[in-house]
Order: structure tokens, then C-alpha cells, then sequence
């Protein structure tokens, strides 16, 4: 379902998903995330961290099978 991760700012992580409509923020704001921003293209989630940001951002993308191309 992810389709790319990418820190985007000092305390945002963007998240590109191939379906938004399985995203549970309640269980990431019970890992974390403090907030969730749902942007306007209907695929593409920013998640509010903290400072910590492109340090989450790395992870997650080292743990997920990014699709390639």
C-alpha cells in the first residue's frame, strides 16, 4: 500500500499510499504520530512527528518494500 516515503520537512514524514482509505490514526497516534494531514490528492498523508522526522522517515523506509521505478 505504500507507495513512497520521504521526510519533508523537520517534523513532517509524507506517506504516498495506494489506498488512504485503510489508514487507522488512531493506532499511529498510539505509535507517535501527532498529528495526521490528509492532503487533497486523496493518496498522500503527511505525519506530524517532531524534530525526529527524517530519522522516522529513513526507517520506515528501510522496513517497507517501496515499489521500484
Amino acid at each position: 500500500n505504500i507507495q513512497s516515503v520521504a521526510a519533508c520537512a523537520a517534523t513532517r514524514v509524507r506517506v504516498v499510499l495506494s489506498n488512504i482509505t485503510c489508514v487507522d490514526e488512531a493506532k499511529l497516534a498510539s505509535r507517535g504520530v501527532r498529528a495526521v494531514m490528509r492532503m487533497n490528492d486523496g493518496k498522500t498523508l503527511h505525519l506530524l512527528m517532531g524534530l525526529d522526522a527524517p530519522c522516522y522517515a529513513e526507517a520506515l523506509a528501510a522496513e517497507t518494500p517501496l515499489p521500484h521505478g
